[in-house]
């Protein structure tokens, strides 16, 4: 096992160990023996810190891997040894994990299409001498440059809770802008949905609805968009749905009525911003009947050509009976108006009301009070509270009450933007941000409307049992404060 995956894994590992409190020895025994069953049995492996990927465990090549047969990947042939399953009966169970994790990481990238293994190193399991992989090297045609397409990049898995498409009318990917995500379908707890990666929700057919994570290069990746861009939508089936941007909105997390309507047409959502609000991207899906285009022909009208009337025409005023003379009136000579012709201006294409996320930079502070003057926010800690029940759910808990103070007029603030969590946690694993902890008289989301406006709430975290140091974390407008709480505990 080389360095960078035995630091993955350790790291994923003790992700779990936090979210489960597996603290004791007989708790993170049970926990590795749960991992390694869902690995063999359900093929989940980790590829990033609180991220797994699913791969076809009782797929053919899987098991022929398994069981010392050859197989070829990508060029490569790979070749176990039939004592494989004997040795790894006699491993301690953290070895075992570590050596499927590989087992099932190359074939699973083989198998799903998702690129190919091209190192031209030698592929060996270093963990046991015995366990060899040669290399065959299989000529392989190369295509001329202008037959070379570029295609996306898929860089999302599906991972965590979200299942595997089935159906043949389930979306198994999205991109635009040069990005592409594979899609997995969205769990609900409890009829909520709280989407963690690339995900579809099923139940969505007429609108499709997606949620993708908001993050720096997505959000880079969406600020190229213009009206008419298109969004591509690919189902289990094979069928290719291409959808034309028609606007980007900000809304409010629980505004549900944009999830539905009458017209084909999708909605991304860009989910994991700290924010009461999230972007929605609307496309729709061009229309197409079949009936021939009908242009229809401009007439123009008749031209009217007046007949100008000589001057000195004989006008009588009064019939003439032959006596006098006749009154010659001239006829007034007509005048003919000035045509305006207007002058063509060009109108500008209307840019989308789209801000991509800024970079977050992480401070480290001890006091109180901190002023975030990015997002127009004072924040106060008053006091900490050690807790062991929060509603239904009983370990070990730190409360805090918090005060946000408005800097300006305007100012939004968020629940989302406030955590509490556990220093060790923030430093061994960056951009850590623990699972949403609900409590009764948390801040809420609004609006501050004037300058000095307040609101105040709690704030809840779970925190270790034994030898914890608590932080608060405050993140909004591209900045982290870490702020650490042991001060302020009230014992």
């Amino acid at each position: 096992m080389d360095t960078k995956h035995r630091q993955l894994f350790e790291s994923y590992f003790q992700q779990q160990v936090e979210r489960e409190n597996a603290f004791s020895l007989g708790d993170k025994v049970r926990l590795v023996d749960r991992l390694y069953q869902d690995a063999s049995e359900n093929g989940l492996v980790p590829i990033a810190p609180g991220q797994v990927a699913r791969v076809p465990a009782q797929s053919p090549r899987v098991q022929a891997i398994l069981a010392g047969k050859e197989i070829a990947l990508g060029g490569k042939t790979i070749q176990g040894q039939a004592t494989l399953q004997q040795k790894m009966a006699t491993l301690p169970p953290v070895q075992k994990l570590l050596i499927l994790f590989l087992v099932f990481t190359v074939p699973g990238i083989g198998l799903w299409g998702f690129g190919r293994y091209q190192d031209s190193t030698a592929l060996a399991f270093t963990e046991t001498p015995t366990i060899t992989a040669t290399q065959t090297v299989t000529p392989t045609r190369t295509p001329r440059p202008e037959n070379a397409l570029a295609t996306p990049t898929p860089y999302a898995l599906v991972l965590d809770n979200a299942a595997v498409p089935k159906q043949p009318h389930d979306p198994v990917s999205i991109s635009f802008a040069n990005v592409a995500f594979t899609l997995g379908v969205a769990q609900l707890d409890e009829g909520a949905w709280q989407p963690a990666v690339a995900e579809w929700l099923p139940g969505t057919e007429l609108r499709r609805v997606v949620a993708v994570p908001y993050t720096l290069e997505v959000g880079n990746a969406v600020a190229t968009l213009t009206y008419g861009s298109e969004i591509t939508l690919r189902l289990l089936s094979g069928e290719v749905v291409v959808y034309r941007l028609v606007d980007i909105q900000r809304m409010q997390r629980h505004a549900i009525e944009v999830l539905n309507a009458l017209a084909p047409s999708l909605v991304m959502i860009l989910h994991g911003e700290r924010a009461g609000q999230r972007w929605l991207l609307l496309a729709e899906a061009p229309q197409r009947i079949g009936l021939p285009t009908f242009t229809p022909t401009t007439t123009s009208p008749p031209t009217m050509t007046a007949t100008p009337t000589p001057e000195g025409t004989l006008t009588p005023t009064v019939p003439f009976d032959g006596t006098g003379s006749p009154t010659i009136l001239p006829s007034p000579t007509p005048t003919s108006s000035p045509t305006a012709t207007p002058t063509p201006t060009a109108s500008p294409t209307p840019a989308l009301a789209f801000t991509p996320p800024l970079p977050v930079t992480e401070i480290y502070t001890d006091t109180q009070i901190v002023i975030n003057e990015a997002a127009g926010l004072q924040l106060t800690i008053s006091n900490c509270a050690k807790v062991v029940q929060i509603g239904r759910n009983e370990g070990d808990f730190v409360v805090c009450e918090v005060t946000l103070t408005a800097l300006h007029d305007g100012v939004e603030y968020s629940n989302d933007t406030l955590a509490i969590s556990e220093l060790s946690q923030v430093q061994q694993i960056p951009g850590w941000w623990p699972p949403p902890l609900s409590v009764v008289g948390s801040i809420g989301n609004g609006q501050l409307s004037q300058a000095a406006d307040s609101v105040s709430g709690k704030v809840a975290g779970t925190i270790a049992k034994k030898q914890s140091e608590p932080v608060l974390l405050w993140e909004q407008a591209g900045f982290r404060f870490v702020i650490p709480l042991e001060s302020l505990l009230d014992e």
